[in-house]
């Protein structure tokens, strides 16, 4: 069955759980109208909700989530880094102070000149 590349089985009286069955070439499924129920395995998750129309309690990707089965949660934004707010508050306060010595060395200089200048 390995090579199977359509089922269909739809209006079929089937009931149950659908089998988890290893059918790599399936192109086209429609086991629409049965009386399946539970899960849909995670290989038959690729075809659309059409091929599974009405059966009520079949559950799962594509169709409703199944009960008791919490949703994928979104995702999260990851947090920022904790290691660089230090680094960051350090390179302010090093620019503040070199900026400031700065600003002395210039004032300081300007007065020295100011001296040296008066008769």
């Amino acid at each position: 069955m390995t090579r199977l590349t359509g089922l269909s089985l739809q209006n079929s009286s089937l009931s149950g759980p659908i089998p988890d069955l290893h059918l790599p070439k399936l192109r086209y499924l429609n086991l629409s109208y049965n009386n399946l129920s539970g899960p849909i395995p995670a290989a038959l998750q690729k075809f659309p909700a059409n091929s599974f129309l009405d059966n009520a309690f079949l559950c799962g990707l594509p169709l409703e989530p199944c009960p008791g089965t919490a949703p994928p949660p979104p995702n999260a934004p990851t947090p920022p880094d904790r290691g660089q707010k230090p680094v960051k508050i350090a390179v302010v306060v090093v620019g503040t102070i070199v900026i400031f010595v700065i600003i002395m060395v210039i004032l300081v200089v300007c007065i020295c000149k100011r001296k040296i200048y008066k008769p």
